[in-house]
This record gives structure tokens, C-alpha cells and sequence, in this order.
């Protein structure tokens, strides 16, 4: 029985990279991605996942767990009130003390 790979995929390097790893690994034939929407703001990482897997031919699935989010307030939603902060977290813990930052989704990677 063939081993098979399920890669979690942003689109960015670090997951892109785990792509190709497990592509080496298992082969092509075996590996697929899946993302996460989460009702952010932007589809870009999205759209960057689905051209890696375009790319390298492997099927792609999107999964939708913006109702988990609904609740929350976080600058990165859709639904916000809240603008997105443009200042590393040293600098935002700095302004406003210990604590989250305003783009902390919770358990966005989990």
C-alpha cells in the first residue's frame, strides 16, 4: 500500500516547500493540498495554493471554516470592525502591552 500526503497550503514557501518534499517522497500521484478559508479579508493566499497545485498537477481542496470565525473580531476577517494593523508585533506588544495582536486569528493553523 502506497503512503499518501495531504500538505496544508498558503501558497507561501514554507508550505510550498512541504509540496515538494512530499511530492519527492511519496510521488506525484499520491500527494493533494488543501487551504483554508477562514473569512479573510483576501483571497491571495488562497489563489497562491491553488496555483502551486496547478503547477505541480496535484488535486486541491478548499476548506470553508469561516463560521468558526464569525464570533471573533480579528483586523484579518472580513466581518471586522477592526482596521489591519501594519506594524510588527514587537512594535504593536510595545503600543498596547502584553496580549494578542490585531491580526491573531485563534487556531487559524490548527
Amino acid at each position: 500500500m502506497n503512503k499518501k500526503a495531504l500538505v496544508l497550503s498558503s501558497g507561501g514557501v514554507d508550505s510550498t516547500t512541504c509540496v515538494s518534499v512530499a511530492i519527492e517522497e511519496f510521488g506525484k500521484e499520491n500527494v493533494s493540498t488543501v487551504s483554508i478559508f477562514y473569512g479573510q479579508k483576501h483571497r491571495k493566499e488562497l489563489e497562491c495554493a491553488q496555483k502551486v497545485a496547478d503547477y505541480y498537477g496535484l488535486p486541491h481542496y478548499e476548506l470553508d471554516l469561516s463560521k468558526i470565525f464569525q464570533y471573533s473580531n480579528c483586523s484579518l476577517l472580513s466581518h471586522s470592525t477592526e482596521q489591519i494593523v501594519h506594524e510588527s508585533y514587537e512594535q504593536q506588544i510595545a503600543e498596547n502591552g502584553e496580549g494578542k495582536v490585531s491580526t491573531y486569528v485563534p487556531f487559524r493553523n490548527g
